[in-house]
């Protein structure tokens, strides 16, 4: 273990350079003491370890007078951006360390200090010493501006600094007005240097609940709640005054009509009494949102809606009398979109079983309602999408070909378009058309049967429906996917597509006897199959004789010829058996 001493070798003062600065060092503890002289001094180290190894070492010392004080803060936090710093959550806990300078600006190594401070608003901050006589510690509790004063008696000029807090419930949104059904992506833009665990709460789970990890809440009913946000270091609270839903608007639908193609959203605003659409200015929609941060990165949903949606079909013809249900065409639901902001009622598409569904004319009626708000009616022409008999094409050689029966209204009819992602293999051909049916029969090449299909399919597409359907073209037959059931129409829809149609038995002949005599895989596979079932049934020739492959199963004896002997009789008395000396024995009769 080494051994140290301490001794001043070298003192001055400042005024009088031949004058010896009074100050002394202990020699084993190193702790310098100086007085109100000022000048200069050097301590001389030595370090004696074992074996005699010795070691010095010269520290140059100057005494002066402190000429200002600084208050400096410590914190675990680092803000999102700098402006941010300008603002203090309440509720935090932070350290104020006072550092000591010369008129240069160079800062003090020690100091013998006397703090001292005193607070603009006492109930809102308090401090208490720290470890240190030069460090402080400060918690802010209440929102506000607070100006915090620091001054050390000892000190020979500019001997006290000022700093002003300005503290406030920093969660975003902070005492918001929201309306019933706003969904609040609660924050606190302050993030923190190590990883702590955050937890955010409502004191009213009932009007507005808080996902506890990520903030993510929904205004329920009318109420004043606050919300707080607590972590290892702080907890801080912002207050939410929650208002009842005055007014429910409609946004404009983006297209001309509306058809069962693909889901349709009908976007709505929820506003209460302090709102109008031109105003809202602070969120997106019926969301709160922070500027920087994404709401739909957050893995919630709303579960529970305020308000209802009243949707049905109304028909736009004076003698059409019968309309389907519209839980027929669609399923409707509330919905709400976190990334837009908005709610919805939204359309999802059933699947279109029956020729009816696309037969007939309506308007969409829309009205959603909240506790006692009602909107107007909204109405949108409604354009139903073509029925489409197969979901998938089948191509045989033997059976022949499917054909493609589409059935909708004659303006969808007239402009839909159905098309071959392969025309080099497969073209589609208008076949026969009525009022409310077109029929499509296919154009196969040769070289389709020697090609290998890989995603091959048939499109039909509407530019009024908005329908894009893929219909996938196979050689084998799935019984899971087939329809068996054919298309039916009115009766003067079936007799104006008789007028087009060919015979079927001829164009089913000509396919079929095409296909199988321009294969000679296909002709080989027949033979194989008829020579195998002569072989089987007859067996095969052998010097003018056949031999059957499989042998006949003999069958079980009947009962009736079975019979009873006694030991005295048999009908073959030459080769009886010892058996038959056997009291009550049997045998097969011959």
């Amino acid at each position: 273990v080494a051994k140290q001493s301490f001794r001043v070798v070298d003192s001055c003062k400042f005024d009088n350079y031949s004058d010896t600065l009074d100050i002394s060092v202990d020699e084993n503890s190193g702790i310098v003491k100086t007085t109100n002289e000022l000048g200069r001094a050097h301590v001389f180290i030595t370090s004696t370890e074992d074996l005699n190894i010795v070691q010095s070492l010269d520290v140059p010392i100057e005494v002066k007078r402190v000429n200002y004080v600084m208050i400096n803060i410590k914190t675990d936090i680092n803000s999102k951006e700098s402006s941010q710093m300008s603002v203090l959550p309440s509720g935090m806990n932070l350290k104020l360390i006072t550092s000591y300078h010369d008129e240069k600006g160079v800062q003090f190594k020690a100091i013998n200090s006397d703090l001292k401070y005193l607070t603009s608003h006492q109930n809102k901050i308090s401090m208490t010493p720290g470890d240190q006589k030069h460090i402080m510690e400060v918690s802010l509790f209440e929102s506000g501006e607070v100006i915090l004063k620091i001054w050390d008696d000892g000190v020979y000029h500019f001997k006290e600094d000022y700093i002003k807090f300005h503290v406030e419930h920093l969660i975003y949104p902070n005492k918001a007005t929201v309306t019933v059904g706003d969904v609040i992506c609660f924050l606190m833009p302050v993030k923190f240097t190590e990883e702590d665990t955050s937890e955010w709460l409502s004191d009213n789970s009932k009007t507005l609940s808080v996902d506890s990890s990520s903030g993510f809440s929904v205004a329920m009913a009318p109420s004043e709640v606050f919300v707080t946000y607590s972590n290892n270091k702080f907890k801080t609270s912002t207050s939410i005054n929650i208002l009842p839903i005055k007014t429910i608007i409609i946004l404009p639908f983006e297209k001309k009509a509306l058809s069962n193609s693909a889901t349709v959203d009908i976007h709505l605003i929820l506003l209460n009494e302090q709102e109008s659409v031109s105003l809202i200015k602070n969120k997106k929609g019926n969301m709160w949102e922070w500027r920087d941060d994404d709401c739909s990165n957050r893995e919630n949903t709303v579960k529970r809606f305020p308000f209802v949606c009243d949707v049905h079909f109304e028909s736009i013809l004076s003698n059409q009398m019968k309309i389907p249900s519209i839980n027929r065409v669609f399923d409707i639901n509330p919905y709400f979109n976190s990334k837009t902001g908005l709610y919805s009622c939204q359309l999802t598409p059933r699947p279109i079983v029956d020729q009816e569904l696309s037969l007939f004319q309506a308007k969409v009626v829309i009205q959603v309602s909240a506790v006692n708000v009602f909107n107007e009616h909204k109405d949108i022409t409604f354009i139903p999408s073509v029925y489409i008999n197969m979901k998938e094409l089948f191509l045989g050689q033997f059976s022949g070909t499917d054909k493609l029966i589409i059935v909708g209204l004659p303006l969808v009819l007239s402009q839909i378009e159905v098309t071959s992602s392969n025309h080099s293999l497969v073209f589609p051909v208008l076949f026969s058309e009525s009022e409310n049916e077109k029929v499509y029969s296919f154009v196969v090449n040769d070289d389709f049967w020697n090609e290998k299909l890989l995603d091959l399919y048939i499109r039909v597409s509407s530019n009024l429906t908005y329908q894009n359907i893929k219909i996938p073209v196979v050689t084998f037959r799935s019984l899971n996917e087939y329809n068996f059931s054919k298309a039916q129409l009115p009766i003067a829809n079936k007799q104006d597509s008789k007028k087009n149609q060919k015979s079927t038995m001829t164009s089913l002949f000509s396919g079929f006897s095409n296909s199988i005599f321009s294969n000679p895989y296909i002709l080989s596979f027949v033979v194989i199959i008829i020579t195998s079932l002569v072989v089987y049934c007859y067996g095969f020739s052998f010097n003018s004789k056949y031999i059957s492959v499989f042998k006949n199963t003999q069958l079980p004896p009947s009962p009736t010829n079975v019979g009873f002997y006694n030991r005295s009789y048999s009908s073959d008395q030459n080769n009886r058996s010892s058996s038959l000396s056997l009291n009550r024995s049997l045998t097969r009769m011959q």
